[in-house]
């Protein structure tokens, strides 16, 4: 996807997504592809009653906007969120696209989202009440080209993550993150 880095991540367009369901709250990531549209996984926001697009989430830069599902693509596991961005964060070219070929190769890629074993405490002011946050996660790994054809489907490999919680996966909340 276009941008500045030789991953072709622009760290600006990374999104943190706060998921609200008829049975509580959930993050997810998320990554802008146009000036008005973010694309993510359909399961985090398949059944959501409201969603919140966070861009640099806990830093003093952060910026957010209520997004709209403009496409929620059940089967593939894609979503487009619409969004309306204030006026100095309006201008952004389209991100570009490639995909991954069907001759046999072991592939470089890079992913960036907001997992839940990045969950962090927050750190408070005096008198105030720290809030935790979710730090962001800068997953490197390969495709293998050939995995999952029949599936049309990727096979991303990276390293364990800690478990700090048997109860819930570490990933929970990098799903929709940008490769």
């Amino acid at each position: 996807m276009g941008g500045a880095g030789v991953s072709g991540l622009d760290r600006g367009r990374v999104a943190q997504l706060r998921v609200e369901y008829s049975s509580g709250a959930s993050r997810g990531s998320g990554y802008r592809i146009t000036s008005t549209a973010v694309l993510t996984a359909a399961h985090v926001v398949a059944k959501a009653r409201a969603v919140q697009v966070v861009f640099n989430p806990d830093l003093p830069d952060e910026w957010s906007v209520p997004a709209r599902i403009e496409v929620c693509e059940r089967a593939a596991d894609v979503a487009v969120l619409a969004i309306d961005p204030p006026e100095s964060h309006r201008s952004v070219q389209s991100a570009n696209f490639g995909q991954v070929g069907m001759r046999p190769a072991v592939l470089a890629c890079r992913a960036v989202g907001f997992p839940r074993f990045k969950l962090r405490p927050g750190q408070a002011a005096s008198g105030a009440v720290a809030q935790p946050y979710r730090d962001v996660h800068q997953a490197d790994g390969t495709i293998s080209s050939l995995s999952n054809w029949r599936e049309g489907t990727l096979e991303i490999t990276v390293p364990v993550p800690p478990d700090p919680d048997p109860g819930h996966s570490p990933w929970e909340g990098m799903s929709g993150a940008a490769v």
